[in-house]
């Protein structure tokens, strides 16, 4: 294994992956991030809600609506059918009138929509040689490119699209494409496993992806195959997954697969623990819980060992489908009535007479349902005061150019908001041999680790840790960091940063 190699490894032992942070503002996508996770990151207040509008979009073959997008005032979906009146939709978010559509006709299959930079991305299907990824102007409908890509009669999740790069499910024998989400060019394709029905979740270095018996890692930017991890207790269930892979806050990816929960380790590559009966939903997971449907109900669970922590489960109503996350309420719909179920009590708090797939995004719940009815509910909501959006680097460099010259390092913790963090500490773990010589202000070293603890950081503020080592014998030494507060963080999976090195 060369420096590269242990170097890609190694960043992915103290969870050294930044996902797309989650707003309350807009939903871009599937569960609404790159990572998938359903949470957006809002407080509410149940009796402040209201009806704003509920619109049909009915068709002549197949009427159901696809999850919607939301971003900018508008609100994005598209109405499936096997070969029938289908269509891409834009409707105001404010009244729901249709503000521009794209109809396709004689089509297998028109996917769910995501929307990023001004531009609405939508993959039609209708086998080998007339299957795309298409762009359209956000605002206008007009469009922008539509680029070939293998398939055969198959359904997809909506694009994953990060740094404007559009990944996809595709392929005629399977795989995943990523285009450039300006011009549609084509950056890499990857065969994998013959399965549809999903869409990859993205982080800073790595795209991923779940079918079949194992998880698939790939660097996003190449193509290639990273790792993987098998699942050696999975049960084959179709070519279908109907999920996507969920990246958690652990240095964890969450899937479902033949009615069971599964969490897989990226640090040491195994599965960490599996739950089994009854879980076919899409997870969401948000401050360490993960919420899902299972057999019919609602489950909270442990992110660290997948234990049920609450439940929830109406009195007349089967659950399904995925699930919303806020700090104060998860909402999940069942067959004709959608719930928000209070954080605290575990209670539900409000219901409306209208099912479907949820996005929540502005200030308002959009409910897109099977009858071809998109619902619009004011919620209203704020970004949760108490949280704090720490996100930590580490740099290093050998401090001269002789013999026996010290490397100096910093650990810098800087605080996005939107509250002050309080109780700021930064921890390093210092592999052997490596010998400290010297600590900043704030920090001890003890046992291989350096702790430093410090006060409040206001947000929009910085603060280094500083600290020299000198190696005993040269080598490729990996030097890992993390910070936390007192404060909950929204995006707690950007509080780890690693360093590989190669020091004489």
């Amino acid at each position: 294994m060369n420096c590269k190699q242990l170097g890609a490894r190694a960043g992915l032992l103290w969870a050294a992956m930044t996902v797309s942070q989650a707003t309350a503002a807009s939903w871009p996508g599937y569960q609404n991030d790159a990572a998938h996770t359903g949470y957006v990151p809002t407080t509410l207040d149940v009796s402040t809600f209201q009806l704003a509008w509920r619109k049909g979009f009915a068709g002549s073959y197949s009427s159901e609506l696809t999850q919607a997008a939301a971003a900018d005032g508008t609100v994005y979906f598209s109405r499936s059918g096997y070969f029938g009146s289908q269509a891409l939709y834009a409707v105001s978010a404010a009244d729901g009138s249709t503000l521009w559509t794209v109809p396709f006709s004689n089509v297998f299959s028109v996917n769910p929509p995501a929307y990023d930079s001004g531009r609405v991305y939508i993959q039609t299907v209708n086998n080998g040689g007339d299957s795309w990824l298409r762009a359209y102007d956000a605002s206008t409908g007009g469009p922008i490119f539509q680029a070939a890509q293998g398939a055969q009669w198959e359904n997809y999740l909506a694009p994953t699209i990060v740094n404007q790069t559009v990944y996809v499910d595709g392929g005629t024998y399977g795989g995943m494409y990523s285009f450039n989400g300006t011009s549609g060019t084509q950056n890499w394709f990857t065969n994998l496993p013959q399965y549809d029905g999903w869409t990859p979740a993205v982080d800073d270095s790595h795209a991923y992806a779940f079918m079949g018996s194992r998880l698939y890692v790939l660097d996003r930017d190449t193509g290639t195959i990273a790792f993987s991890i098998p699942d050696n207790s999975s049960d084959w269930y179709g070519w279908t997954t109907g999920q996507a892979p969920v990246l958690g806050g652990q240095n964890d990816v969450l899937v479902t697969n033949g009615g069971r929960l599964v969490s897989f380790d990226l640090g040491s590559r195994v599965v960490r623990w599996t739950q089994t009966d009854g879980f076919n939903s899409q997870p969401s997971v948000a401050k360490g819980v993960i919420y899902t449907v299972r057999n019919g109900y609602l489950s909270a669970l442990s992110e660290t060992d997948g234990q049920q922590l609450w439940m929830w489960a109406p009195s007349n109503d089967t659950l399904a489908g995925t699930v919303v996350v806020t700090d104060s309420h998860v909402f999940v719909s069942g067959s004709s009535t959608t719930y928000a179920i209070d954080l605290a009590s575990h209670q539900s708090a409000w219901s409306t007479a209208s099912a479907g797939r949820l996005s929540l995004a502005d200030g308002q719940l959009y409910i897109a349902s099977q009858d071809g009815t998109l619902t619009a509910i004011t919620v209203g909501g704020s970004s949760t005061p108490s949280s704090a959006n720490l996100k930590l680097s580490l740099t290093g460099k050998r401090s001269g150019t002789g013999a026996a010259q010290p490397y100096a390092f910093n650990a810098t913790v800087s605080n996005k908001g939107p509250a002050s963090a309080a109780n700021v500490t930064i921890t390093v773990k210092i592999p052997l041999p490596l010998a400290v010589k010297t600590l900043g202000a704030g920090c001890r070293y003890a046992q291989q680790q350096i702790s430093c603890t410090y006060g409040s950081l206001s947000s929009g503020k910085s603060l280094t840790a500083s600290f020299t080592l000198l190696p005993s014998r040269a080598g490729l030494y990996v030097i890992g960091a993390k910070t936390s507060s007192s404060q909950p963080d929204p995006v707690a999976i950007n509080n780890y940063a690693q360093l590989p090195m190669l020091m004489r």
